[in-house]
């Protein structure tokens, strides 16, 4: 079963029907949230595949849902293959969900023959990343990408930090470190500030990227 969450009636029905009628032997369903899904509990079972719309646009408590959505699914449905969902192919979102543990990112731009065979691909234990945010990944690094580190973080911002690189929800974060909430958010927006990023996924792209440099200059 493929399941598809997306918010938007007209993106999901759209993509349900466009699976259907590609008649690929899968069977679609469609939630309006991820809680919606939860409710159902009976669809974990049902569900080998979920399809679930990221927003780069989110605001920070729709990203925090998002984000909170994504580590669910990893931590209590790890049999499940995941593909985000996104608006366009932005290397930052497209990074920013791989390191939330998706096993690939879906643009709505891709024709239904590309989802279909970025489901198989995950299916047999591959990665998806579409084409078009690869180049522009590497038209970006092309032009040496700013080091985050000219700016250095706390030492709590950078335990922020860490938890942030793995998906962790503003909740969970404060319940790791033993600090409020409320805290956390201060954190995050002060990464974000020092970091010149304008999300949470952008926060994770920066660090990733700054920690692969880091790793390549220890190699010489």
């Amino acid at each position: 079963m493929v399941t598809i969450i997306d918010h938007r009636a007209l993106s999901r029905d759209g993509l349900a029907k466009a699976i259907k009628d590609a008649d690929a032997g899968y069977a679609v369903e469609t939630f309006a949230s991820f809680d919606d899904w939860l409710v159902d509990e009976d669809a974990p079972q049902r569900t080998s595949i979920i399809i679930i719309s990221i927003n780069a646009g989110s605001d920070a408590e729709d990203h925090a849902r998002e984000i909170g959505a994504l580590d669910c699914l990893r931590t209590h449905h790890p049999s499940i293959h995941v593909l985000a969902l996104g608006d366009d192919e932005d290397p930052d979102l497209v990074v920013g969900a791989l390191a939330c543990g998706v096993q690939g990112y879906l643009s709505r731009g891709l024709s239904v023959s590309v989802v279909l065979g970025a489901i198989r691909l995950v299916q047999s234990g591959g990665v998806f990343v579409p084409a078009g945010s690869l180049l522009r990944l590497h038209q970006r690094r092309s032009t040496h990408p700013r080091d985050p580190t000219e700016e250095f973080l706390t030492a709590q911002q950078a335990k922020v930090a860490q938890k942030l690189l793995t998906g962790k929800a503003n909740k969970a974060i404060a319940h790791e470190l033993n600090i409020h909430e409320s805290t956390v958010k201060v954190h995050v927006r002060n990464i974000m500030r020092k970091l010149q990023a304008r999300n949470r996924t952008e926060v994770a792209f920066k660090l990733n990227t700054w920690l692969q440099l880091n790793r390549k200059r220890d190699l010489f």
